[in-house]
């Protein structure tokens, strides 16, 4: 297996904050072609010359061919480079008519091994190759100006040299439980030398040489298969000898299952699906933890993957892959695959990576070398009283897909384990890496924003691009020119393609393809919207950036990173890759990729802005971009130069989603956490959204997991913990809350702030932010007395019922007030007082019963307010005949329902009808759609969010103009004059509430932005907005484009049906939407091939 070009575990307004593409006007750049420039430059050679037929200076040697003389000194080939080698023959022949082409031979193979048969493939021909020296002797001319190359002038000698290429590769696996042959066979047998009628061949099984005739089978066993990817430099496993032409070759046999299996495959295909997307779907590999043999959840803690290519198998040795990725779901919904199903011969995962990586260290992801004891850890926790963790890993069909999209999977398979959890099973824990963790993130917010039960208690973020993630520009550059030299899995041209998959497109801050930039600003727009992250539960987050903030040691912006070395044949011509903000390079100030053609002496560059954040060598997780170009496989070490072995992949800034460090275009990619951000156990909202991080003290690549050891398999080593960390977040978040409580029981941990169900018996207490009483729960590191002034505790919309029965106690704050508390029971949750049960609420605390939940006060209970109730809107409440409600009175907000939730089946209950709403103080602040400078002219959106019923009476500007207004006066577009401008919005509360007054807000309105003159930059076109959201009877949507041509404006449901289409060319389209029933909706405003997307809700 080759290593990946995009790692598997990856991985809202201008452009310009979002930095995909330069801010200022640059020239035009064009790649190029490489492969085809070498070939045409060689066109004009005289074919009669070349004896064999093959010119090996036609094709680009990534995989060096003189390696492969027919000698048992060969290297031993792994299929990249076998199938790379096959590429080169390819294009080196001068006559291809009657040769495979890559996807011919590719479709060959798979059917061999469908049939279960592993086919032996064999290259085996002679070519020419130019002679070092053919130009100074004068045996060839080259035209350098039109880059060609010509015969002579002296023809009296040949210019060419002459060679042999004999390689072997076997794709695909040996299965452990499943019949396996080699197949050979003369359709497997290449080149322009003649097939023998039979190979000797040594499986390296103790047997030695046996011959076996072309067209028949030898069993294989697993015992000479190795169990992970090999590289180049392993002991062989099979070797071949033709006795018709004295040569020989070494290949690798790789086994495929893991030791240890998932004791259940669920198939998933998502019930919704994201506008403009096919229905994404995905395996969840599922391991009971020691200790559960019910057959349900009852730990379950959720591995998401990150980014995963399986259109592009990123490893040719994975070609068996292909044809097994995916197991297709019959209908919506979630079904069980039976294990021994043969799609799963060669392993538990779709794509480049599953189950498997869980189980044995991969050679290819050596950042994941601890994660197998990780797992163990996990699972067979050291104390054996302790269950383990139920692990269910989700591996997606279409890794790449639109993350939304992915998102969709997830959500079914949350509800999936919410349905069929034990009892008294624990609320699940979703741990997202790289890309998997914006999938859960996004999930998670998603199911909130629509009242969906997720029932999870912590989400752990791992170094995951909240904020972008970045794969050096000039590599992308490089990338896309040599995208034609290499024809399969590992080739150019892929890793190219992969780059432009939606999730690449989302998440990467600089991008070298323009079109990419509408999905990335359109994922940033969502990033940065209020709600994007869950709120119901614990977020945590794992960087592997230097908590300091420092540069990558011995690195520096504009250094080399990549180039294509002197040693290398003048077909490559010179190609350079700079780290941001690039470099001077022939008189082009910030360059970061040049390149000259083959035989041509003019260099073409691509510059960025001198601006240009430097998140090449910032602080971070990293990988090995450029030293993925010289891998052992492929044995292209001679051919590339690495000026930098890794370069930074996700930003400090970014995985720790720290907005504190500025707008994404201008970072301060140097922030040094520790000293800013001191309290790493604690949430700081102003600075970071998450409730506590983990980063090492140094760099680390990306996704390393550590467990404070070195490496044991020869790799660097790193001396952090996170593993710790992270299984401490773990353990904390168990509440160990008994569903019948009959003793003390104290909240008051940040670590664990989710209500569950629960009946207070007689002699139950179950107190929020006790005073002078240890909190309960997790481990006994955390259990001392609340150190908090205030605490928040809530339910999911997961249906929590707390019961306070005869004699027991809910208590909510302190008596004396110096400890309060906030507890929310939110939608589909129930607080329900039985006969002598009492809840207390100190002084200070609030008790919020919010829309969709229900209060029920049965006769003979008693609530006692000492500080606060709200009743929202909503909300359903039934005080029935004897039932008391001491102290003050709640506040009951218009739109409270008398009566229980119907959904709940109390049965009859004696409600008496609910209060007069009362009114709370109303109060609004105002949101504005950029940062707080913007450049003269800029048109800025201010919203006003308002609170308690309040209400805009009137918009004022000083220094500034009113250009629009929303008909319910909720926004207001405003330009902006130099200098300062202000903004006030006078608003008054309902009638016959308290509360009216003035929110003031202001720009400042700049010449010069991020160091640039406002004049040079080229700011994109501002986004579209739509007003108002949430949405009653209409909805408008603001024309993004500063062109007059037609734009179409589309309303989807949260299914992704089509509702409205409207075209226009006006500034403003109007769409009603009084018809359709209350929930998330998706609006998306195209113009070509730009496209912006909304979510919005509709409530009536």
């Amino acid at each position: 297996m080759i290593k990946k070009f995009l790692l598997l575990w990856l991985l809202a307004t201008t452009t310009l904050g979002w930095a995909q593409q330069p801010s200022r006007p640059l020239p035009v750049f064009d790649a190029g072609d490489l492969a085809a420039e070498t070939a045409a430059a060689l066109s004009t050679l005289e074919s009669a010359r070349i004896a064999t037929g093959v010119l090996l200076d036609r094709a680009v040697m990534v995989s060096d061919p003189h390696l492969y003389t027919g000698g048992f000194d060969s290297p031993v080939t792994t299929y990249a480079a076998w199938q790379q080698q096959y590429w080169q023959f390819y294009q080196s022949a001068l006559d291809r008519s009657g040769l495979l082409t890559p996807e011919q031979l590719e479709a060959n193979i798979q059917t061999r091994l469908q049939r279960g048969e592993l086919p032996l493939l064999v290259l085996d021909y002679s070519y020419n190759e130019l002679l070092p020296d053919a130009a100074a002797q004068g045996l060839i001319r080259i035209d350098s100006v039109n880059e060609r190359v010509y015969d002579g002038p002296d023809r009296s000698r040949s210019p060419y040299t002459t060679g042999r290429v004999f390689a072997i590769a076997v794709p695909g696996y040996v299965h452990r439980s499943q019949t396996t042959s080699l197949y050979v066979g003369t359709e497997f047998y290449f080149g322009n030398a003649a097939s023998p009628s039979s190979l000797y061949v040594n499986l390296g099984d103790n047997l030695g040489f046996r011959n076996v005739t072309m067209g028949s089978t030898v069993p294989l066993s697993s015992t000479s298969a190795t169990q992970s990817s090999a590289s180049a430099s392993a002991a062989p496993n099979i070797t071949v000898y033709n006795a018709l032409e004295a040569a020989g070759a070494n290949a690798v046999l790789r086994q495929g299952r893991p030791s240890v299996p998932p004791d259940m495959a669920l198939s998933i295909s998502a019930t919704r699906t994201w506008p403009g997307s096919s229905p994404a779907s995905a395996i969840a590999w599922v391991k009971w933890g020691r200790g559960n043999s019910s057959g349900k959840f009852r730990k379950p803690l959720v591995f998401v993957e990150g980014i995963d290519f399986p259109r592009y198998s990123g490893d040719p040795d994975d070609l068996a892959l292909n044809y097994l990725v995916a197991y297709p779901p019959t209908s919506p919904g979630i079904t069980n695959i039976p294990l021994n199903h043969p799609q799963f011969g060669v392993g538990y995962r779709q794509g480049e990576a599953g189950w498997n990586e869980m189980i044995e260290f991969n050679e290819e992801y050596p950042s994941l070398e601890k994660l197998p004891a990780l797992r163990q850890a996990l699972q067979e926790p050291a104390n054996p009283q302790e269950q383990g963790y139920d692990i269910i890993y989700l591996d997606y069909t279409d890794g790449a897909d639109v993350i939304q999209n992915n998102a969709m999977t997830l959500v079914d398979l949350l509800t999936h384990i919410s349905n069929n959890r034990v009892p008294d099973g624990e609320e699940t824990i979703v741990l997202g890496a790289s890309m998997g963790g914006q999938v859960a993130r996004f999930a998670l917010a998603w199911m909130e924003q629509q009242n969906l039960c997720h029932n999870t208690k912590l989400y752990i973020s791992f170094d995951s691009p909240h904020r972008g993630g970045n794969i050096v520009l000039g590599v992308q550059h490089m990338l896309d020119r040599l995208s034609g030299v290499s024809p399969f899995g590992g080739r150019f041209r892929d890793k190219r393609e992969m780059l432009k998959r939606p999730a690449s497109q989302q998440m990467l801050i600089y991008h070298y393809d323009a079109d990419a930039t509408t999905l990335r600003n359109g994922w940033q727009n969502w990033q940065n919207s209020p709600g994007s992250f869950p709120s119901h539960m614990r977020k945590v987050a794992v960087s592997n950036g230097d908590v300091t903030g420092r540069t990558l040691p011995n690195y520096h912006p504009g250094m080399m990173i990549l180039r294509t070395t002197g040693i290398a044949p003048p077909g490559w011509g010179r190609n350079e890759a700079f780290a941001l903000p690039g470099r001077s390079f022939k008189g082009d100030n910030n360059t970061v990729f040049a390149y000259r053609r083959p035989y041509g002496i003019r260099w073409h560059t691509k510059q960025v802005n001198p601006g240009t954040t430097p998140y090449d060598t910032s602080p971070g997780g990293t990988r090995t971009t450029a030293k993925t170009f010289n891998n052992e496989n492929w044995l292209t070490r001679q051919y590339f130069d690495t000026g930098a072995s890794i370069d930074t992949f996700i930003p400090l800034i970014s995985a720790l989603g720290i907005t504190d460090a500025g707008s994404i275009g201008a970072a301060n990619v140097n922030y040094n956490v520790q000293a800013n951000i001191p309290e790493s156990d604690r949430p700081n909202p102003s600075k970071y959204p998450f409730d506590a991080y983990f980063a090492p003290g140094t760099s680390e690549p990306h996704v390393q997991i550590t467990n404070g050891q070195a490496s044991s398999q020869g790799k660097p080593s790193y001396y952090s913990n996170n593993g710790a960390w992270v299984q401490n977040e773990m353990l904390e978040s168990s509440h160990r809350l008994p569903t019948t409580l009959t003793s003390g029981y104290n909240y008051g941990s940040l670590f664990r702030r989710l209500l569950p169900s629960v009946t207070i018996a007689a002699g139950g207490i179950l107190s929020i932010n006790q005073t002078g009483l240890p909190v309960s729960g997790g481990t006994s590191a955390t259990r001392v007395p609340p150190t908090d002034a205030s605490f928040d505790l809530y339910t999911s919309a997961c249906g929590s019922v707390v019961t306070v029965q005869q004699d027991g106690r809910f208590v909510v704050g302190n008596a004396d007030g110096q400890r309060s508390a906030t507890v929310r029971f939110g939608r589909g949750s129930l607080l329900d007082l039985r006969n002598r049960g009492l809840v207390t609420v100190h002084t200070g605390s609030v008790l919020r019963i919010q829309d969709g939940a229900t209060l029920v006060v049965r006769n003979g209970s008693t609530l006692q307010n000492n500080g606060q109730i709200v009743i929202e809107s909503g909300a359903f409440i039934c005080i029935e005949r004897g039932g008391s409600i001491q102290g003050q009175q709640p506040t009951y907000q218009s739109g409270v329902n008398s009566g229980a939730n119907p959904t709940l089946g109390l049965g009859s209950l004696d409600c008496q009808a609910a209060p007069t709403p009362t009114c709370s103080p109303a109060w609004i602040t105002l949101q504005k759609s950029t940062t707080a400078e913007v450049c003269i002219g800029s048109v800025v959106d201010i919203s006003a969010i308002s609170n308690n019923g309040a209400q805009v009476t009137a918009w004022r500007v000083d220094n500034g103009s009113l250009l629009s207004e929303s008909p319910t006066g909720a926004m207001v577009q405003v330009g902006s004059y130099p200098g300062t401008t202000t903004i006030y919005a006078d608003y008054t509360a309902a009638p016959g509430c308290p509360g009216s007054g003035t929110a003031t807000t202001y720009i400042n309105v700049v010449n010069q932005l991020y160091g640039q003159s406002c004049d040079q930059m080229r700011m994109a076109n501002t986004p579209a907005a739509v007003y108002p959201n949430p949405a009653d009877t209409y909805v408008d949507v603001r024309n993004p484009f500063t062109n007059d041509k037609p734009y179409h404006v589309e309303l989807y449901n949260d299914r992704g049906r089509l509702l409205l289409s409207q075209t226009g060319r006006e500034s403003v389209i109007h769409l009603e939407t009084k018809v359709f029933p209350a929930g998330l909706y998706h609006i998306q405003v195209r113009q070509g091939k730009t496209m912006h997307r909304f979510n919005i809700a509709i409530q009536h």
